[in-house]
């Protein structure tokens, strides 16, 4: 694995946990942006 793909995987984990959270406090529609940027 490459710095480059280690980095974006990092950050898409960031995302998923952040999103995890939002989620959480019923924040729903940040969820689904939290998401999207996980995934894109």
């Amino acid at each position: 694995m490459t710095l480059e793909e280690a980095a974006w995987i990092n950050q898409a984990n960031y995302d998923i946990d952040t999103a995890e959270a939002m989620f959480q406090s019923g924040r729903y529609i940040y969820t689904i942006f939290m998401i999207h940027l996980a995934i894109t």
